[in-house]
């Protein structure tokens, strides 16, 4: 810490803590120009509302997932066009429209593993795949 911080610490050490507190009070208040006046009750009771609100909400976890074709390189067009027709069954016409309409979804709403796995076959040949 800096020097001026220490010497402020060392000076509220010699001092009673009800010394300190009407001392920060007074000058935020005339230094700064506001109203310091907050019940600290109603400040703790409208946290402890917010924390049991947060406690109350069930976190949703993703179940369903989408894996969509982001790029394809024009040197790898031809294994994405395999890749394709083996994992959604697309003819050759319909794979390579499909290929070079990057970035599309391949498949949707796939469970987390099957997307891993439809990843995987994708980035084997080298080709960018991502899952949502």
């Amino acid at each position: 810490m800096s020097t001026n911080i220490d010497e402020v610490f060392e000076k509220l050490k010699n001092i009673t803590l009800f010394e300190a507190s009407e001392l920060t009070i007074d000058f935020v208040e005339t230094t700064f120009d506001v109203n310091a006046n907050v019940s600290v009750g109603s400040f703790s009771s409208s946290s402890s509302t917010v924390s049991s609100k947060i406690e109350e909400e069930p976190v949703e976890q993703q179940t369903e997932f989408d894996v969509i074709l982001e790029l394809v390189p024009s040197d790898k067009l031809i294994s994405a066009i395999k890749c394709l027709r083996k994992v959604v069954g697309l003819g050759l016409k319909e794979s390579k429209e499909f290929a070079l309409s990057a970035p599309a979804i391949i498949v949707s709403a796939v469970s987390k593993d099957k997307a891993e796995e439809i990843k995987q076959i994708f980035q084997e040949v080298g080709v960018d795949v991502s899952i949502k």
